[in-house]
């Protein structure tokens, strides 16, 4: 119902009640990631993998990529994005036996 609604109803919205939303969506996001780190980097990450296709309205092909400037900064955000899935995954990981592995493989100091 709200998805299908969504245009009538942020268009309702005045510019500071976007702004308001966005900020209490940011702390709700915030104690979840405190909360449950571990679910929530491996949202963040799946997040920055996805993004990674919605770059470039024309798709990525492995036979022509146009590094221009635009693009590349949309990747090297969706990268950034996967990077802090990544911490938070290895943060969310701490004190157990995946961790402890995880972090020998990788070569990350304990």
């Amino acid at each position: 119902m709200i998805y299908a609604n969504l245009n009538l109803i942020v268009s309702t919205f005045e510019v500071w009640g976007i702004l308001l939303a966005i900020f209490f969506i940011s702390i709700v996001l915030f104690i979840a990631r405190e909360k449950i780190r571990l679910a929530y980097g491996i949202f963040e990450f799946l997040v920055g993998f996805i993004s990674v296709f919605f770059v470039d309205p024309h798709g990525i092909t492995c036979i022509k990529v146009r590094l221009d400037t635009n693009l590349s900064i949309k990747l090297l955000g969706a990268l950034y994005i996967m990077v802090r899935g990544l911490d938070n995954i290895v943060k969310g990981l701490q004190g157990r036996k995946s961790g402890v592995w995880l972090k020998e493989k990788l070569g990350i100091p304990q």
